[in-house]
């Protein structure tokens, strides 16, 4: 039997991780056998087979070490794979160097640079704006395609907030730096001087902003408006208790949490970086507005509750949108194309 690598050395909880998650359980369907290499077996068993500890993955991400390319040579000449997936850049030019001469050496480009993976057979990117730096870089054997969903609720209807008393609003995501959540909190505060209606904000999630972002509640007298959450274990009870989804983000490769909180009919108000940019048309599956606008986000969000008709279509558009592109069988056919054509 063929075989397949799917190489990774992110071990952290989000997008990635599901990521590769999901290309190794579709690429299993192909009649492959895949070997999954990350560099902590636990973090990855309880959701594939076929782990490979290796400890030079994690070692390679900060110097290119011999011993990785000694391993990686040993490795790829033991399993003789047809195809590898590359998900981090700093490990291009170890494989480049040890992989056999008739594999093919797919990257996929997870980040915010399209500096990366150069050195494969083909690239695989999840927004238009890295494709089109690859297209201007010279580099064309580039897809672009949609994360798909390993879940997707059935039997979900278009969401109604007429004549409901408290809207609720909600965001999902690491509490850093680059997820925005300082300015969503100025949005909030915007919010407040603006909205007569009564509303809640809950946003899941944990990391190193924490406690910074509980004080920049409590100096803003939100504390009782904005609950913070931890991370959240039971995604379908939280999606399901949410009218709106806000993803403030100051850049985004994809946004995962995006098309999770569109498969429930929520509408989504999320900063116009590529990720976003590619998910949603603005005004039609959702709304698109620029980071660090807290006015202008917050007027988004006044639109949404009071234009109920327009939040009805939203809606209904994004249900439409996750039926079209986020299964699994979408994922498929992009996978085979990109292999087998």
């Amino acid at each position: 039997m063929n075989t397949i690598l799917n190489i990774t050395y992110h071990n952290s909880e989000g997008g990635v991780k599901v990521s590769f998650i999901n290309f190794a359980k579709t690429l299993k369907e192909f009649n492959y056998k895949v070997y999954n290499i990350v560099p902590n077996k636990k973090k990855f068993s309880n959701s594939l087979d076929n782990i490979i500890s290796n400890p030079f993955v994690r070692y390679a991400r900060h110097v290119f070490s011999p011993f990785s390319t000694i391993y990686f040579f040993i490795i790829l000449r033991i399993l003789k794979p047809k195809f590898i997936f590359i998900h981090n850049g700093k490990l291009q030019k170890i494989i480049h160097l040890t992989k056999p001469k008739n594999c093919k050496v797919i990257g996929v480009n997870h980040g915010i640079s399209y500096k990366k993976l150069f050195l494969a057979e083909h690239i695989i990117t999840f927004n238009n704006k890295i494709k089109d730096e690859y297209l201007k870089n010279n580099f064309t054997n580039v897809s672009v395609i949609h994360h798909p969903l390993s879940y997707i609720p059935q039997n979900i209807l278009p969401k109604n907030i007429t004549n409901k008393e408290q809207v609720v609003i909600g965001s999902l995501g690491r509490l850093d730096k680059e997820k925005g959540y300082e300015f969503f909190i100025d949005v909030i505060f915007e919010l407040h001087k603006i909205l007569k209606q009564k509303f809640k904000v809950i946003i899941g999630g944990n990391g190193p902003l924490n406690n910074s972002l509980k004080t920049k509640i409590y100096s803003l007298n939100l504390e009782e408006t904005i609950e913070l959450l931890d991370w959240i274990e039971n995604k379908e009870a939280f999606f399901k208790s949410l009218d709106i989804f806000c993803l403030p983000s100051k850049f985004e490769a994809y946004g995962l949490v995006v098309t999770e909180a569109m498969s429930y009919g929520i509408p989504v108000i999320a900063t116009n970086t590529p990720g976003p940019e590619f998910i949603i048309q603005n005004e039609k599956n959702g709304l698109l507005v620029n980071y660090g606008n807290a006015k202008e986000f917050a007027e988004k969000i006044l639109y949404l509750i009071n234009e109920k008709e327009e939040y009805k279509t939203i809606s209904t558009n994004s249900i439409n949108f996750i039926k079209e592109h986020s299964t699994l069988e979408n994922f498929r056919k992009n996978l085979s194309d990109i292999l087998f054509t």
